[in-house]
Parts: C-alpha cells; sequence; structure tokens
C-alpha cells in the first residue's frame, strides 16, 4: 500500500508525510515560497521594459546620428557602444523568461493556460537572438544608414517596427 501525499493544490504533490503532523509544517513551507519565488519572478516583468527602455534612450542619447524616429533600436548595436545594446537585448530576453515562468507557475491551472507564457518565451528568445547577433554586413563592417534627416514614411515606419 503507498505512502498517502499530501495535497498542496491540483497539481502539486509533497512526498510522504513525515512522522508526527509535520507533513502540515512541510506543506505550509513549501506555500510560503511559492509566492516569494513567483513575486521574483514576476519581477522580471517590472524591471526588464524599464532596464530596456531606460538603456535605449540613454544610448540613443549618446550616439548624435541616431534618430528615434528613422532607425531601429537595433541600429544601436552598429556604434561603437553597440556591445551595450546587444547586452541590452539579451537581459531583456532573460527577464521576460523569468516572467513567463512566474507567470506560469502563479496562475491557476487551465487548459490553455501554457499558451500566454510560451508566447511571452517565444518573444524573449526572439530578444536574446537579436543580442547575439549584431547589426553588420557580410565582411563584417556595421551598416548605418547615412541619411537620417529625413521624417520616416510609413513604409519605412512599419518595416523598422517589424525588424525591431
Amino acid at each position: 500500500m503507498a505512502a498517502p501525499q499530501v495535497m498542496i493544490n491540483e497539481r502539486e504533490r509533497v512526498g510522504p508525510p513525515l512522522a508526527g503532523g509535520q507533513a502540515g509544517e512541510t506543506a505550509a513551507l513549501v506555500q510560503e515560497r511559492r509566492p516569494a519565488a513567483v513575486a521574483a519572478l514576476a519581477a522580471g516583468g517590472i524591471a526588464g521594459p524599464i532596464l530596456f527602455t531606460t538603456l535605449v534612450i540613454a544610448q540613443g542619447l549618446l550616439q548624435p546620428d541616431y534618430s528615434h524616429l528613422a532607425l531601429p533600436i537595433s541600429a544601436l548595436a552598429a556604434w561603437p557602444a553597440g556591445w551595450v545594446q546587444n547586452l541590452n537585448f539579451v537581459a531583456f530576453g532573460l527577464l521576460m523568461t523569468a516572467y513567463a515562468i512566474g507567470l506560469h507557475v502563479g496562475v491557476r491551472p487551465a487548459r490553455a493556460g501554457v499558451i500566454g507564457p510560451a508566447l511571452l518565451v517565444l518573444s524573449a528568445v526572439g530578444l536574446v537572438v537579436a543580442g547575439s547577433l549584431p547589426w553588420s554586413r557580410a565582411d563584417g563592417g556595421f551598416v548605418v544608414p547615412r541619411d537620417t534627416s529625413r521624417a520616416p514614411s510609413w513604409r519605412s515606419s512599419a518595416l523598422a517596427a517589424g525588424s525591431a
């Protein structure tokens, strides 16, 4: 006969109960740690966009030829301090992955409950890839568009939004 298990919720089980009524203490300890971990992972969803936006604005101000209107954010990687933008993409991707995990663990289980976190992880993978592959030509030179003084057309704005 199998030892009874303590139910924490529908998805998790803690092994056989401990002797002397310690099973309730173990279950309470697991329940206390879970919200703290979920809160820490959710903090990635708060910190990630703030950090990313702050670094994009700061780096854009430090590059006099860069235009937030005419160039995509990825173009910041083409300047000498481009490694900062590459690192920014990777850090944002990792923080969004942490957020997706926290969202999946923290939300009540549902039939389609994995779709939202899965889409967040997919976008996070795209951010990590964007940070891993800097803007450059086949010969290794960086690509920086020459004329950034013109206002962008709706078509170039849509293309820039799709490439960022």
